[in-house]
């Protein structure tokens, strides 16, 4: 199964390569810009901003005798939407030899119809959104991990961009601290939700911890350990604030200005981040733990600092300022 790339290192796993600017434009022009999962239309951007992921085949958790150069070499690699990452990383259906073979069926019809470069251009991104993206790349890798909930989200409020690639490829307009019904008629008390993202009548409902929370608790039972009161805490609470939302959409729809009524199709997508792989010393027994709690979730995607700033980063190798 694929696995996002990622800066955690595993216990008997092979350690993290970054895998080379040319070989993410390469794989990114043999894929035609475009997801290689079956039936998948979504390209490259969404006005100007490149939305896809490269994902390992194999993943590091899984490469048994592959080097860290292996893991990370092109053969390994393929290019996925942020859902079908997902989807793919969830589900052992999906195993190495089809996604293998998915690549290459992929990249066949892309020859087939179209004539690659030699060397592909970067993707052009306007200064006014490439800039602060450099910014918050910079004030992440400064951190020192006292900062606190407000400050992640002043950052991300200032920097939208940085959810491009965890909101499934979709460019939404965000709101920050959003008030999302539930106050009693005292007109006490009420739920507020960190961001609420908008993109037509597709809802997201983000809720941010800090990135010095811990992921895991207490050892259960042998290999077993469970997750954190903070992260549970922050599935419970996204779930309750899309509760609420969903009860009171009419009623906050009535007291809004018609620019910003909200229409949902469908209940919003839920999303926590929180935590720093990256500075987790987990031993492979304590990271499976953590992985299988985070996919057993429904209606919930976590994701880690470090996840969400490897995007930024991933972004910003893969374009150049228009």
């Amino acid at each position: 199964m694929p696995d996002e790339w990622s800066n955690s290192a595993l216990d008997g796993a092979p350690q993290r390569r970054s895998i080379a600017r040319a070989t993410r434009l390469r794989l990114m022009a043999l894929a035609g810009n475009r997801c290689s999962f079956p039936g998948c239309e979504l390209v490259q951007e969404d006005q100007g901003m490149p939305l896809l992921t490269l994902s390992h085949i194999v993943s590091r958790r899984d490469a048994g005798a592959l080097s860290p150069d292996q893991v990370a070499s092109e053969s390994n690699l393929i290019v996925l939407c942020p859902a079908h990452n997902h989807v793919t990383a969830a589900s052992t259906r999906y195993t190495a030899e089809w996604l293998k073979q998915v690549k290459a069926t992929h990249e066949r019809r892309v020859r087939e119809g179209i004539e690659l470069a030699a060397t592909p251009a970067p993707r052009r991104v306007s200064t006014t959104v490439r800039g602060p993206l450099v910014d918050a790349l910079d004030t992440w890798n400064a951190r020192d991990g006292q900062e606190t909930e407000e400050h992640w989200q002043q950052l991300l409020m200032a920097t939208p961009a940085c959810f491009a690639m965890m909101l499934q490829g979709r460019a939404f307009r965000l709101g920050g601290k959003s008030y999302v019904g539930g106050k009693r008629v005292d007109n006490r008390g009420g739920n507020e939700l960190d961001f609420l993202a908008v993109h037509a009548t597709s809802l997201a409902c983000i809720e941010i911890k800090t990135a010095s929370a811990g992921l895991l608790g207490k050892r259960y039972r042998g290999n077993v350990v469970l997750p954190s009161e903070e992260l549970v805490g922050g599935c419970v609470q996204v779930l309750e604030s899309r509760r609420s939302l969903m009860q009171n959409l009419d009623l906050l729809n009535a007291r809004a200005e018609p620019v910003d009524r909200l229409t949902a199709d469908s209940p919003p997508m839920c999303f926590v981040v929180i935590g720093d792989l990256s500075r987790e010393n987990f031993t492979v027994a304590e990271r499976t733990s953590f992985d299988l709690f985070r996919r057993s979730l429904r209606d919930v995607q976590v994701y880690t600092f470090d996840e969400l700033f490897d995007g930024v980063a991933q972004i910003l190798e893969v374009t150049e300022p228009a």
